[in-house]
């Protein structure tokens, strides 16, 4: 029985976890989509550690919105491995709470590495807060992830053609009621032929809820596939992809 531990080293927040038969593809390697949840999912725990949880953000109105995320991958784990999950605060630009992340083997070496970046939003009016109005504490610390920051990503979409249509179900959703963020990365790559990610860039630009189609438009320049979701003239992300 493996003993999975979680541990502070300063402000970076380290979490042991297993990957099981649930997590990986056909090729029983970790699928992108858990990959992006780890890292999601240990930003949470990060603030939870530090007293604020979801729910305690709620009690103010607050909640974080990933606005951007990017992620390089060197190796992905595969059934039975442990791996560590790190995740730290870099920065604050502007309005954007940048956050970054690594995935590490049992011998310290990284197997992928990421960014992000959040938004802190007021749940009722929803409408973009300033990082002054978050009642908790935001920290800056040293970059130290081999991944380049998230960026504004544009396609033109004239060189794009129709991939696939897909309707979002219940299943699809998350606590917050809208398509989760790591569920984007599974819908992108059903609708693309691309074996081996080396590469994953994501913006989100406006939430996707239940029962609404999204259509995805694909297309491929300079090795980069990029990937556009709109429901019906409305773009709702936009994404690219290294092979």
């Amino acid at each position: 029985m493996n003993e999975l531990r979680s541990w502070y080293e300063g402000a970076a927040y380290f979490r042991e976890t297993e990957i099981f038969f649930r997590d990986c593809d056909e090729k029983k390697r970790l699928r992108l989509s858990v990959l992006l949840s780890f890292f999601v999912d240990n930003a949470g725990k990060d603030y939870t550690g530090k007293g604020w949880s979801h729910d305690n953000m709620l009690r103010y109105r607050q909640a974080f919105l990933l606005s951007r995320a990017r992620v390089r991958i060197a190796k992905l784990p595969r059934i039975d491995d442990i791996v560590t999950v790190y995740t730290c605060e870099r920065d604050i630009k502007g309005p954007l709470f940048i956050r970054d992340y690594a995935l590490y083997d049992k011998k310290g070496d990284a197997l992928a590495c990421g960014t992000s970046d959040w938004l802190l939003i007021d749940t009722e009016k929803r409408r973009i807060l300033r990082p002054s109005d978050f009642h908790g504490t935001a920290s800056k610390n040293e970059k130290i992830v081999d991944c380049p920051d998230c960026e504004k990503l544009s396609i033109r979409e004239s060189g794009l053609e129709l991939a696939a249509e897909r309707k979002i179900l219940r299943s699809d959703l998350d606590a917050n009621g809208h398509l989760y963020s790591a569920r984007y990365a599974d819908i992108v790559l059903d609708c693309v032929d691309a074996a081996d990610i080396k590469e994953f860039e994501i913006n989100y630009k406006k939430e996707i809820l239940r029962d609404q189609t999204v259509s995805l438009f694909s297309g491929t320049e300079n090795e980069k596939i990029s990937v556009l979701g709109k429901t019906g003239e409305t773009v709702n992300f936009i994404c690219r992809l290294g092979v």
